[in-house]
């Protein structure tokens, strides 16, 4: 990379599930950018940079790759993904709609077992 090699900081990408006891203990604080200069880079060099320092790192160089992407669009320079915020919000709605749909299920199967009720007095309702 141009000036440099790729660094770490302290941002907002969080390692998944499988990373390094040292990179887990604490989540969301880990996280692996290339500085603004360092982006403009050909291919083959960005990609030795990367092995080094997932092997540096003690992670899979994709999964280096893909918390650099993150970090890219948390910082607002990718708009093809989801920010980390995005993605949390998306799941939080997703786990909201499965409770809903549960919650209709019960509700249509417990409908389907009472009485109908009605608004007009039928026949033996005591109704004139």
């Amino acid at each position: 990379m141009v000036g440099g090699d790729i660094h770490a900081c302290h941002g907002s990408v969080v390692p998944g599930e499988g990373e390094p006891a040292d990179l887990g203990r604490s989540r969301g604080q880990v996280v692996v950018l290339a500085g603004p200069q360092d982006r403009a880079v050909d291919g083959d060099r960005a990609e030795v940079q990367i092995k080094r320092r997932a092997v540096d790192l003690g992670v899979h160089p994709e999964a280096l790759r893909t918390w650099i992407r993150q970090a890219e669009a948390d910082a607002g320079e990718r708009g093809d993904r989801l920010t980390t915020g995005e993605r949390e919000e998306l799941a939080a709605l997703r786990r909201e709609n499965v409770q809903l749909k549960r919650a209709n299920e019960v509700l249509r199967t417990a409908s389907a077992f009472s009485p109908r009720s009605s608004t007009r007095p039928g026949p033996g309702d005591g109704a004139p």
